[in-house]
């Protein structure tokens, strides 16, 4: 199984957005390709990577998936990050995003003028580790 590229379904990205929620999945896929292990499907670990974008009028689209086999990585972020720059999404105000080591950086290289916010689930287990779970609950 090869990683399936957004790009090879929509071609055009719009030019500006308010924010992009992104995120990698990690789950289970069967790969029914004969070629690759005589004809009973495989189970594969597969990273599936979303991104939802928000524009200036509030409008939701789906920006894209990604499907790729393997563990997540920098440099599989980088090719999720540079696909939508291909595509035409050139500046965005705010990126929704996990802690993953090296996603802040691709962010700041290719849009250097948006602001990160880690996603709610990510700081909740970040403080964790810092506060008393009686105060996490509130």
């Amino acid at each position: 199984m090869k990683g399936l590229k957004c790009s090879e379904l929509v071609l055009s990205l719009p030019h500006t957005l308010f924010a992009v929620f992104i995120d990698a999945y990690h789950a289970k896929m069967r790969d029914d390709d004969v070629a690759a292990g005589g004809g009973v499907g495989r189970i594969k670990d597969v990273t599936i990577f979303t991104a939802l974008g928000i524009d200036t009028e509030g409008h939701k689209s789906i920006l894209g998936f990604w499907v790729n086999e393997g563990d997540e990585n920098k440099a599989l972020w980088a090719d999720v990050f540079q696909d939508m720059v291909t595509r035409g999404l050139k500046r965005v105000l705010i990126f929704v995003t996990d802690d993953f080591p090296g996603v802040k950086e691709i962010i700041k290289k290719l849009y250097p003028f948006a602001i990160i916010n880690y996603a709610l689930f990510t700081c909740k287990e970040t403080s964790g580790s810092t506060f008393q779970r009686k105060y996490i609950r509130r």
